[in-house]
């Protein structure tokens, strides 16, 4: 079953971030989040966080936060006949792109929201999924209370989010310090860089119970790889982002060339899968 076509073809080039302001969605960027949601290792992601959802026929499934729908869409095969799926998200650009893509034949549709002031009843979901959603957010602890707001007595909520505390990168003994001041500069940009390891208190002082959470190791040995993924592997980026500390860029850029080369580069990072129901 097919319900979004994804563009066919390589990501192009470049950033995919550069091209958009904050709530604009460019193709490229479509193409970007497309590419992602292809990688093994979010297929894994996603795998476990279905399991651990419980979905079957006549679930009413929530993606809160949906994107541009590619993820919300692998969840209605496992609802049919009778169940159902909404996507919603902040973004007009992001849901335009679900719904251009959208086989309109399918219980799925897309719906503009703010995940922290949901636009449905309470209780009018069985099961609530929000992807990489909490890590963007100041106040993790009020989405997690709307989206439990509106799953009925004993309804699962399901989150996947990002760990960037627990990027890991490999070039070489002789440039631990480097990699040391890089990572450093990266975490002292990012305000929520330790949001998957919360996950289970965040949840548990929602009031969920039987919280289950799950680690999902994302991993890359070519630069070309991480470079899609990172922007801070990304030389095609200006100088002036400082995503790089600019003393540290040329010789970030020839230690990652040189492992690249080598076929010794190796990176990690960790993205975390917390389940937990409302009380019955």
């Amino acid at each position: 079953m097919s319900v979004i076509q994804p563009p066919a073809g390589p990501i192009p080039d470049g950033n995919p971030f550069a091209t958009g302001r904050h709530g604009q969605v460019s193709d490229l960027l479509a193409r970007y989040l497309d590419a992602v949601a292809r990688r093994p290792d979010m297929l894994r992601a996603h795998a476990v966080a279905t399991a651990m959802m419980r979905l079957g026929p006549g679930v009413r499934v929530l993606d809160a936060g949906c994107g541009t729908g590619a993820a919300t869409a692998e969840l209605v095969a496992a609802v049919l006949p009778d169940g159902s799926v909404v996507g919603v998200d902040v973004s007009p650009d992001f849901l335009a792109v679900a719904r251009r893509r959208l086989d309109p034949t399918l219980p799925l549709r897309f719906q503009e929201g703010d995940v922290t002031a949901l636009p449905f009843a309470d209780g009018e979901f069985d099961v609530v999924r929000a992807e990489r959603v909490l890590q963007h957010l100041d106040d993790p602890a009020s989405a997690v209370a709307e989206m439990t707001r509106v799953l009925v007595p004993g309804g699962r909520l399901c989150v996947l989010d990002s760990e960037w505390a627990s990027l890991a990168v490999d070039v070489g003994e002789e440039h631990v310090a480097l990699v040391d001041r890089v990572i450093g500069h990266f975490l002292g940009e990012s305000s929520h860089a330790r949001t998957g390891r919360a996950l289970r208190r965040t949840l548990r002082r929602g009031g969920l119970t039987d919280v289950d959470v799950q680690v999902v190791p994302f991993t890359f040995t070519s630069l070309a790889d991480v470079a899609g993924i990172f922007p801070q592997f990304d030389e095609t980026i200006p100088a002036e982002a400082r995503l790089v500390p600019v003393a540290d860029r040329d010789a970030w850029f020839a230690a990652l060339h040189t492992a690249d080369a080598a076929g010794e580069l190796w990176v990690c990072a960790l993205s975390y899968v917390a389940c937990g129901s409302t009380p019955a």
